[in-house]
């Protein structure tokens, strides 16, 4: 724990939370370590009432660095079996934080359990829990609080941006003004290009950011070792000979040969979680198929289910954000895989803002840019750039400025594509195929 703050920044279903219960398990046993655990609700729900109706942004620092330490004290309390009452818990939030300036935090967190302690009425009950707490005190000399899950239901909104900036710079303020505390938090990567280009002192935020994203080869060997875990392997054997005996080492994929697991990572959105539950189903193919090895037609097979698993996934994930989100995704049923900017624009117009009545966090819009942004935002397109005959895809957390008003998508190289493994479950039409379908109509 070199760094005393660090953000973690994924797309949902990469491993933010699994990071952290791994962090939690890895330093929960260790004696100077006391690690708190806290969901961003767990946060919410101390809340200073002379300040909570404040948009100033110091004030909501300040409301958000004593529910910080609320919420370390009610673990202190749980470690020590003393239950706070009402009373107790608001006491201790509006504990003065300038008074842990260079001090250890857990001492000077401590210290807020004398008075509420000495309310209690039986003395050996007061004997014991004060022993207790001396001793953690004692013992206890580091906190690693776990923040996840701060931007669980947010929306784009100007009261929920400030909110989680706010958070993020109190944060910061509390590793730098007292000693002992070391914060890992969580964030999705489309959440943090919305409030980092919100509040521009999220500049001196930056740097703590860390990204989780999973490589080619870093997908390989946990697809690997997931196979390893299922089957007798010697453990001395390769991750390629590993994945090689459950499928096949080659495939016809985007006009070119590749081994199998690329697709599957394709597919998968680079996500591990979503590529097992491919190859699970690909195996279930094959299995039916009495195939020896799980082939690309398997995974092919498998991609209609597969689709319809992620169609609801991005709904259960942003349908908080915009209530219509799943019929504008089945709005482009039978759609080409792939527009030129115009082209997305005339399909939303045609197929969405002449039919739906849209509201997206929380502002009712009819116009094409501010629908082509947030199926962008939650990845179900990608941005396609093309030069000398290659490719690359960008979403959203990488780029996050197309359909600005100040940069001129439509002007530029950039295509859009439906992302694959969405495509078998709308439908979607292949760049040949919507030319086709698209004169035949006419005849």
């Amino acid at each position: 724990m070199e760094k005393s703050f660090l953000i973690a920044r994924a797309k949902k279903g990469v491993g933010k939370s699994a990071l952290l219960e791994w962090l939690y398990i890895k330093n929960f046993a260790i004696e100077d370590i006391f690690v708190v655990k806290a969901r961003g609700s767990d946060l919410s729900r101390f809340n200073l009432p002379s300040l909570a109706d404040s948009r100033k942004p110091n004030d909501k620092i300040y409301n958000w660095m004593s529910r910080i330490s609320a919420v370390i004290n009610r673990d202190i309390g749980r470690r020590i079996s003393f239950a706070f009452d009402d009373d107790d818990i608001s006491l201790v939030q509006t504990a003065e934080i300038d008074g842990f300036k260079e001090r250890n935090l857990i001492s000077a967190l401590i210290e807020r359990f004398r008075k509420p302690i000495e309310k209690l009425g039986v003395a050996d009950d007061k004997i014991k829990i004060s022993s207790d707490l001396e001793i953690l005190a004692r013992n206890k000399r580091r906190i690693l609080l776990l923040i996840d899950d701060v931007d669980a239901t947010f929306q784009n909104t100007p009261e929920e941006k400030l909110e989680l900036a706010t958070l993020f710079s109190a944060c910061r303020s509390l590793v730098s003004k007292v000693e002992g505390l070391t914060v890992r938090i969580t964030i999705r990567a489309d959440v943090w290009p919305i409030v980092r280009k919100y509040d521009e002192s999220l500049d001196k935020v930056e740097q703590y950011i860390q990204d989780i994203q999973w490589s080619e080869s870093d997908f390989r060997r946990i697809l690997a070792k997931r196979v390893k875990s299922s089957l007798k392997f010697d453990s001395s054997t390769r991750d390629i000979d590993i994945l090689n005996s459950v499928f096949v080492n080659d495939a016809i994929w985007d006009d070119k040969q590749q081994p199998l697991h690329r697709p599957i990572y394709t597919l998968s959105y680079k996500r591990p979680r979503w590529g097992i539950q491919l190859a699970k189903l690909g195996q279930k193919n094959a299995l039916n198929d009495r195939k020896e090895k799980i082939d690309l037609k398997s995974v092919e097979d498998s991609l209609v289910n597969y689709g319809l698993k992620r169609i609801e996934d991005i709904v259960v994930e942003h349908q908080h954000q915009c209530s219509n989100v799943n019929e504008i995704i089945l709005s482009f049923r039978r759609a080409p895989k792939r527009f030129t900017n115009i082209e997305l624009m005339d399909w939303i117009k045609n197929h969405i803002s002449n039919h739906l009545s849209i509201v997206i966090d929380q502002v009712p819009t009819k116009d094409t840019i501010d629908i082509a942004k947030f199926i962008y935002r939650i990845g179900f397109i990608l941005a396609r750039i093309e030069s000398k005959g290659e490719y690359q895809h960008l979403s959203y957390d990488e780029f996050p400025d197309f359909f600005s008003r100040h940069v001129d998508a439509g002007a530029s190289a950039v295509t859009w594509e439906i992302h694959p493994c969405y495509r078998q479950a709308l439908d979607i039409q292949r760049v040949g195929e919507a030319k086709a379908r698209s004169r035949d109509s006419r005849l």
